[in-house]
């Protein structure tokens, strides 16, 4: 599923990304339809323009009031994982790099290096 699918657990949910243009202007779309079905009466008894405003400024403030709710519930829901071993890929190859450079960069023992290396970031794991 590509990232811009996902909702978007940000302080500024509307800063963030650069929407894509389809669904964004399928939403113009809808609502321009639907506000002027409301405002015109098509199927139904139409809406004044004051009505209509109303409805549209009420959306707007529940979808902000909606958005800072579901940003405050993400941490309580959806905790933090602990570390996974593959956080440590990182810090496993740099220690590997200088492992090589502290034997002068000699001789190369890559799998040596790694393993040696990936023992002693497991090792100060478990001391923190």
């Amino acid at each position: 599923m590509p990232s811009d699918d996902l909702p978007r657990a940000h302080p500024w949910p509307f800063l963030v990304h650069t929407p894509r243009t389809d669904p964004l202007s399928n939403l113009c779309g809808t609502c321009i339809a639907a506000t002027s079905i409301a405002v015109y009466g098509l199927l139904m008894r139409p809406l004044s323009w004051a009505w209509t405003l109303f409805v549209w400024g009420y959306a707007v403030v529940w979808l902000l009031v909606n958005d800072r709710v579901t940003l405050l519930a993400y941490p309580i829901l959806d905790p933090p994982k602990a570390r996974t071993p593959s956080d440590s890929t990182p810090q496993i190859a740099t220690r590997a790099y200088e492992l090589y450079e502290q034997r002068g960069r000699q001789e190369s023992r890559p799998v040596q290096d790694g393993d040696q290396a990936e023992r002693e970031i497991r090792k100060d794991e478990l001391h923190n």
